[in-house]
């Protein structure tokens, strides 16, 4: 039986994460959503890893449930190392099948930052040794580098390595997966033949829950942690079927530019500008694309068959606010939401596998064309630079006037 996982989450401990990042919550946004299986997120947080212990039930198997929804322990860390080449700043997902080793992880780990000063904690620490540390405790354990293009805190985004292996030297080997992130797809980073050998998963990087889900991972294996570890290391694809990805374009790095001047730069013309902003004459943030563009050995059509199958969504928030011309947090929007999930099971089944007449049936007609025409990448997508989000258009102000005479919900 199938079922879909989103790794990568933080708690309400976490700096920018909301309040009701607790279990009870995402636990309820994982029915809606159609997730079978969470990340806890912030495994390394004292005060969430005693909540966690009190209300999670282990199965014995590494996975733990809570209500009806099933969890893996793992949780993100910031590595930054300052060396003879200036700092390194990485982001690492670890993974555990048991409290137990989060324990001797966490006490190593304290020497290196202050565990208590957020879920996603800052370590002086150089990747390649944060891996040594989690090996040193378990081989069961495992680490996934997170968003690895992105500006910032990554390890192949500008200003980071040029390699897994440059980072992580005699330890890479044991880097067997990473995540692709928001502004970046797994044909994206099929240009890089260093990355064929390890396996491209997503995940949401949700601080909101209605944010779980805009990326997942959609197995065929049993919901085992070492059956999901094993997919992962050994590239099984008969048990890793497929990722669920957000419109890269989408992300909020995925070109270059500058955000004080709303300046955007395709890859061609920010390298003949120098990568600098023609408005104000400074560097621009290096997007994602440009930097799979600086790292890639093969061209767009070379990438066939060297990655994992992927299917890019729209989140119904998304798509519901474009047809009602409202935000995605507003009541009317919200309601609409819930309305539309009670009645199709969940997002992800009416975004990606309901038949197109049930889709009609269920959605009003605007909505419904919507989530067709994101099925079928039939969007145009205003690209994201420098922070500041891409934007999805799903119809011309024709087709929009024509439904908006329409009484949607």
């Amino acid at each position: 039986m199938n079922f879909r996982a989103d790794f990568h989450i933080h708690s309400k401990y976490s700096l920018g994460a909301t309040r009701d990042m607790d279990l009870e919550t995402l636990s309820r946004w994982a029915k809606y959503k159609g997730l079978d299986l969470l990340s806890v997120g912030d495994i390394t947080h004292p005060l969430w890893l005693g909540e966690l212990r009190r209300k999670l039930k282990p199965l014995g198997n590494g996975i733990f449930r809570f209500n009806d929804t099933h969890f893996i322990l793992s949780g993100e860390v910031n590595c930054v190392y300052i060396g003879m080449n200036g700092s390194r700043k990485v982001q690492l997902q670890i993974f555990s099948p048991g409290f137990e080793h989060i324990e001797r992880i966490n006490k190593a780990l304290s020497k290196y930052g202050d565990l208590n000063a957020g879920g996603r904690p800052q370590l002086n620490l150089e990747a390649s040794e944060l891996v040594r540390i989690i090996c040193d405790v378990s081989m069961d354990c495992f680490v996934i580098p997170s968003h690895i293009f992105a500006p910032g805190f990554s390890v192949l985004g500008s200003g980071g390595y040029g390699s897994l292996e440059e980072c992580f030297g005699q330890y890479a080997k044991y880097i067997f997966a990473a995540e692709t992130g928001l502004s970046a797809n797994p044909k994206m980073c099929a240009r890089l033949s260093c990355l064929d050998r390890v396996t491209m998963i997503s995940g949401s990087n949700a601080h909101m829950p209605g944010t779980i889900g805009r990326e997942a991972c959609v197995f065929g294996a049993a919901l085992h942690y070492f059956e999901i570890k094993n997919a992962l290391q050994y590239k099984r694809r008969d048990e890793l079927l497929y990722t669920i990805e957000f419109y890269p374009e989408e992300g909020r790095y995925y070109l270059s530019g500058h955000k004080e001047c709303g300046s955007c730069f395709t890859p061609l013309e920010s390298a003949s500008l120098s990568h600098i902003c023609t408005a104000c004459g400074k560097p621009v943030k290096r997007g994602v694309l440009q930097r799979v563009e600086d790292l890639a050995d093969r061209a767009e059509n070379e990438t066939g068959g060297k990655y994992l199958p992927f299917r890019n969504v729209m989140p119904l928030d998304e798509i519901l606010a474009f047809c009602m011309n409202a935000g995605t947090e507003s009541q009317k929007v919200r309601d609409a939401y819930i309305k539309l999930v009670e009645k199709s099971g969940s997002e992800l089944s009416l975004l990606l596998d309901l038949p197109e007449e049930e889709v009609r049936r269920l959605a009003p007609l605007p909505v419904a064309e919507g989530i067709l025409k994101s099925r079928k990448s039939d969007v145009r997508v205003f690209p994201g630079y420098d922070g500041v989000p891409g934007k999805i258009v799903l119809f011309d102000e024709g087709e929009l006037a024509r439904y908006s005479q329409l009484e949607l919900f």
